[in-house]
């Protein structure tokens, strides 16, 4: 197992998922989620529906690098600047409003709402093109 055995999976939002995503946490001996498996979050509740989720949200990040056309965005290794520059260049294209929302900071939202707000949009970007990878 790649996790301490009491660990559990922290409050994030899709800016510090991106991060966890792909460098994980040193200070705490943290891999990169990328790197776990089924196994690897068996002995956490919801541990395996989680990372699955988290994937489905990060192939979400990278379809938005597509479309802006900056595939180059994601590294084989990556840096926290680099996840942060990742993160503000296609931030825009998850704020998608929920019901009733005059206005928020999408930044504050955690990565669940941010996946539960796209499976609702049947996983279109916000200003994406139904049917289209453009702008």
């Amino acid at each position: 197992m790649l996790l301490p055995e009491h660990y559990t999976f922290p409050k994030l939002t899709l800016a510090t998922l991106i991060t966890a995503w792909h460098c994980g946490n040193d200070d705490a001996g943290i891999p990169p989620y990328k790197h776990l498996t089924a196994n690897d979050v068996k002995h956490i509740k919801f541990g395996k529906n989680k990372i699955s989720m988290m994937q489905l949200l990060m192939s979400s990040v990278k379809r938005a690098t597509v479309i802006k056309n900056q595939p180059n965005l994601l590294k084989k290794e990556m840096t926290i600047q680099d996840c942060a520059h990742l993160y503000s260049c296609v931030k825009h294209m998850f704020e998608i409003p929920g019901k009733n929302e005059k206005s928020r900071r999408h930044e504050t939202l955690s990565w669940k709402t941010v996946y539960n707000r796209l499976a609702t949009k049947n996983w279109q970007l916000y200003g994406e093109q139904s049917g289209s990878c453009s702008e």
